[in-house]
């Protein structure tokens, strides 16, 4: 029997982790499916690795085997497969590909790893449409001024794509349609979530509060336990909001990763501010309850 490799995780319920990307499809009226699926990491500590890269753009190739579509990566994360699966299983339309238009704003809360093959491609297929555009106007232009002009023109807009970023490539290939979710999210950098709190404000709360707030949690969710830990790997919380790889989050003791259970900071500072004051006077108490335990425990070693 082979013996399971034990990974490097800080969380020890982590250890199904996972390269899963998300690969959009592109048909005449746009896109409407993205495709979660996984591939083995190549580097468990970096996940900007090339190798991690590599792998991920190799699946896509698999895909696009075959397939009529347009495809391109939206990026990947790592978490795991199957959880992603059971988490938006609602939204599932066929096999591993989901409903674009129902996502596509958990999606771009996902601090994404990007792919720069597919977004070069993407680049590529943009000249050629480019290309195709202009080509026949240049070679049938008998206007000299005109043709340079023509010529002037396409070579700007051929700057222009090698220019193109991959903030551009998620704005432009998910078109206008999403545009005010795609630029509000990469203008904030990710850094806010749902955008409640500025974040410097969330910190301070749960930096002043943090033990009143995972008191809170207790009580809220029927003595969880609550603990303060790094997240390795993706996941959405209890209240569907992000929490990206590297983020601290309450762990409401959920085992595995299809039953994760967990609040984000941002959404434990939004329960601690709207709790009812009798709730949050419960939790202070229970905190400097606590803290006199401490106290006394330190009194006796020190005697």
């Amino acid at each position: 029997m082979k013996e399971e490799k034990e990974l490097p995780w800080k969380d020890k319920t982590d250890k199904e982790i996972e390269l899963v990307y998300f690969i959009i499809d592109f048909n005449n009226h746009g896109f409407s499916h993205v495709k979660i699926g996984k591939c083995v990491p190549k580097n468990f500590d970096q996940i900007e690795d090339p190798d991690n890269e590599k792998a991920v753009y190799s699946r896509l190739s698999s895909c696009s085997t075959g397939n009529p579509r347009k495809l391109y990566v939206l990026g990947y994360i790592f978490s795991n497969e199957k959880y992603w699966h059971s988490v938006l299983s609602q939204y599932n339309t066929r096999g591993e590909w989901f409903n674009f238009d129902m996502i596509k704003g958990m999606l771009f809360h996902l601090k994404l790893q990007p792919v720069e093959k597919s977004i070069k491609d993407w680049r590529d297929s943009l000249h050629n449409i480019l290309w195709k555009e202009y080509y026949n106007r240049i070679k049938f232009e008998y206007n000299d001024n005109h043709k340079k002009f023509l010529e002037k023109e396409l070579e700007r807009k051929q700057e222009k794509i090698n220019r193109y970023t991959y903030e551009d490539f998620l704005k432009i290939i998910t078109n206008s349609n999403y545009g005010d979710i795609i630029s509000d999210v990469l203008d904030n950098k990710w850094k806010t979530g749902r955008g409640e709190f500025d974040n410097n404000q969330v910190m301070n709360t749960y930096n002043n509060y943090n033990k009143h707030i995972s008191k809170l949690l207790d009580i809220m969710f029927n003595q969880a336990d609550t603990q303060i830990k790094t997240k390795k790997g993706s996941m959405l919380d209890n209240f569907n909001d992000i929490v990206n790889d590297g983020d601290s989050y309450f762990n409401l003791n959920g085992q595995g990763w299809t039953s994760a259970s967990g609040i984000s900071l941002r959404n434990a500072v939004y329960l601690w501010d709207s709790a009812n004051p009798k709730l949050k006077e419960l939790a202070t108490q229970l905190v400097e309850k606590d803290e006199q335990k401490l106290r006394e425990a330190m009194n006796g070693i020190n005697k």
